[in-house]
């Protein structure tokens, strides 16, 4: 599949890169710079530069957006825009925001709605930047998923993820395990247009 990263560099980023080429995908980077640690293919361009990006998109199967968040806002707004305007037929999108973000359906457990109270206060230009991707998603034709994941930690893939519809099953996920998902998504069509949360499996007691 030819699959096309943004965010490749960040943090959970470099962990898709990492399960995207274990994979075997053809991948190609795009942001405004060419990591220098990068040895494979890579265009730079802005991201809400919507014909930069749509030329980037010729020929893709699937996007797979790791950008990250930040007080001040978010850029995967503009970038989830520049993608739903290429209107390309039968690209993939894969995604990730937060727990915070709601979805219809969502029943989040009461320490889920106070965390989101708090982030709504804390982190609001974000949040509502995250909480906008979605709906845009959601009304656009895009076959997306966006995953929703509790606080992300550092640390290697433990493969011992679960997705859930109504409330996370944990506070905490590794980003190599939501890297991992993501990279899962691309072929799960139950997955298409869905925003599951995703956390770290409750492991059965040992016996």
């Amino acid at each position: 599949m030819k699959v096309v990263v943004f965010g490749g560099t960040g943090r959970t980023g470099q962990h898709v890169l990492t399960e995207l080429a274990r994979a075997g995908h053809d991948i190609t980077l795009y942001g405004r710079r060419a990591p220098q640690s990068w040895a494979g293919k890579a265009i730079t361009g802005q991201l809400d530069d919507r014909r930069a990006v749509a030329h980037a998109l010729q020929g893709a199967d699937a996007v797979v957006c790791a950008l990250g968040s930040s007080r001040t806002g978010a850029v995967c707004l503009p970038a989830s825009r520049s993608v739903i305007a290429a209107r390309i037929p039968g690209l993939r999108y894969i995604t990730v925001a937060g727990a915070a973000v709601d979805v219809p359906g969502d029943a989040k457990a009461m320490v889920d709605r106070i965390i989101g109270g708090i982030f709504r206060v804390l982190m609001r230009k974000m949040l509502a930047e995250r909480q906008a991707e979605y709906q845009d998603l959601a009304a656009s034709d895009l076959d997306f998923t966006m995953l929703r994941p509790p606080m992300l930690t550092d640390g290697p893939a433990t493969g011992n993820w679960v997705l859930s519809w109504d409330t996370p099953v944990s506070k905490r996920i590794a980003r190599a395990d939501v890297a991992q998902a993501m990279v899962a998504a691309l072929e799960r069509k139950d997955l298409i247009r869905t925003a599951p949360f995703i956390a770290a499996a409750k492991r059965k007691p040992v016996t």
